[in-house]
């Protein structure tokens, strides 16, 4: 391995933001916010029976909920769980069963969102194999259900899958999810709006306008003036590789829409270059734009397999800079990125493998640079799947899953508090200090001399592969309107799964 140093300045802001620039990756970071454990790690929901997978969790100033899914020796499948989160961000009450809790089916991969009024919106994937809708579900700031289970789409042939939500100020709720079969050739993007009151409005519509291969993986996020941002990734083949193989891409697309679900413009691509991406997350910002994290496959050296990247944009949809590659530490597999926005900065964490003494664990680092840093002390066997978000005001909570034994895990999270300026003498600030990048010796691949002869032949779908977005289209293409919504009444509110406290703690 080579490690190099980048000496961080101690330099914050003061009284007004004093820039700093560090440079890495081809790009320049700026001095970020000070950020302090708020004590350490511990149990988000206490110790909860079984196997919690796949969290996701929204919250503002008075609190929010976290989602997750739960699967015990008698569940006899996975299910979709709910529980509240105080103002500090702790856990409230007990967890409940969103999902259908029907035997022998797999209710999984749940995203929430918040409601202008406190209250929230849950979706998630569910079905028999080959066969999954989506499905969403809305509750009050007391997290008490007021509907019931809804699917989402209005196409229910083969599988929908992949479900994302977000909710403007108005309580224009937007549901996006991949589709297969639906948009003519493999893969497509599809959403749906909602009130507040989780009554369907309009039919649902294609987001992406290319159709070639896959068009998968939708995030969507929530805008000033009333906008929604979504991206996925995007299926093309240009030319070939040097095995003389078809050479395969997959690059991230967005598109924005206004509250009634009008595109305001064609799709554009948000990575750099002609690349091989997955996993990518969105943030809005307060200023109106959004910045995007995802995963991106190191093509030039094998043994650091893939990195985060990171990009910022503007209210109008436009790059603010290049993209950057914001792991410092290169070697093995960086994933599943996760971000949230505080003033004008944001924590993004990602799961990492080989720095944790077991196997897998979760990093950290600001957008607008610093130290990478770990957020899991509890360091036996895998902690994965992390989730940020914030108060809105000035704290973060990282929560991710923390394997405990081969038949168990749980939800554990760490809490930070986000402050301007230097933090105070004795103050601990993970931020701070040298910038180690680490990376594995170079091992390229093998060339092909033969096959780099072979002209490229790239598919139609490279045309729609932008630096910025273009001029809107004509008309907003609309999807066919198919069969009424199908309502589902799933299992007893009331279900909560077995809780102990016994040796938990909540934070103070």
């Amino acid at each position: 391995m080579f490690s190099v140093k980048i000496k961080e300045v101690e330099m914050k802001r003061i009284s007004w933001v004093a820039a700093i620039a560090v440079f890495f990756g081809g790009g320049l970071f700026y001095s970020q916010a000070a950020l302090t454990p708020l004590g350490g790690e511990y149990p988000l929901l206490g110790d909860i029976s079984g196997h919690q997978q796949n969290p996701h969790a929204a919250a503002d100033s008075d609190g929010g909920f976290v989602v997750w899914q739960n699967a015990t020796a008698d569940s006899k499948g996975e299910r979709v769980l709910v529980q509240r989160l105080n103002a500090d961000l702790s856990s409230a009450g007990a967890p409940l069963v969103a999902s259908q809790n029907l035997a022998n089916v797999n209710e999984v991969n749940p995203r929430v969102a918040l409601l202008p009024d406190g209250g929230g919106v849950v979706t998630w994937e569910s079905g028999a194999r080959g066969a999954t809708d989506v499905f969403v579900r809305f509750l009050d700031a007391n997290g008490n259900f007021i509907t019931g289970i809804t699917r989402a789409n209005t196409f229910a042939t083969g599988v929908q899958s992949d479900a994302d939500v977000a909710v403007l100020p108005d309580g224009t709720v937007m549901v996006v999810w991949t589709s297969l079969g639906q948009d003519g050739d493999g893969e497509g993007v599809y959403g749906q709006r909602f009130t507040a009151r989780g009554v369907r409005d309009g039919t649902e519509f294609l987001i992406n306008q290319s159709t070639a291969r896959n068009q998968s993986m939708p995030n969507v996020a929530a805008l000033n003036g009333d906008r929604f941002v979504v991206c996925w990734v995007s299926e093309s083949v240009n030319g070939r590789n040097s095995s003389g193989a078809a050479n395969l891409r997959a690059n991230l697309m967005a598109r924005l829409f206004n509250a009634g679900g009008t595109p305001t413009g064609n799709e554009y691509r948000l990575n750099d270059g002609d690349v091989v991406v997955s996993g990518a997350r969105l943030a809005a910002g307060a200023n109106g734009g959004f910045t995007v994290a995802w995963v991106q496959t190191d093509e030039k050296n094998m043994n650091n397999l893939s990195d985060i990247y990171v990009k910022s944009f503007d209210n109008a949809g436009l790059p603010t800079a290049a993209a950057k590659k914001h792991n410092t530490y290169l070697r093995g597999r960086q994933e599943d990125p996760e971000l949230a926005v505080l003033g004008n900065d944001a924590l993004v964490a990602w799961t990492s493998f080989g720095q944790d003494a077991g196997g897998a664990g979760i990093q950290g680092r600001m957008v607008k640079g610093g130290a990478e840093f770990a957020v899991n002390s509890q360091g036996n066997l895998h902690q994965k799947a992390p989730v940020v978000i914030t108060n809105g005001a000035n704290k973060y909570l990282a929560l991710w899953v923390n394997t405990i034994k081969a038949d168990h895990s749980i939800l554990a999270a760490q809490r930070y508090i986000s402050s301007e300026g230097a933090a105070a003498a004795g103050v601990k600030d993970v931020t701070a200090g040298e910038v180690n990048v680490v990376g594995a010796e170079v091992a390229r691949r093998k060339t092909n001399t033969k096959a780099l002869k072979t002209p490229p032949q790239p598919e139609s779908v490279a045309t729609m592969s932008l630096a910025a977005p273009p001029p809107p289209p004509a008309a907003n293409p609309a999807a066919k309107r198919i069969a009424a919504v199908e309502h589902v009444n799933g299992g007893s509110a009331a279900t909560k799964p077995q809780v102990s406290n016994n040796s938990m703690r909540q934070p103070a």
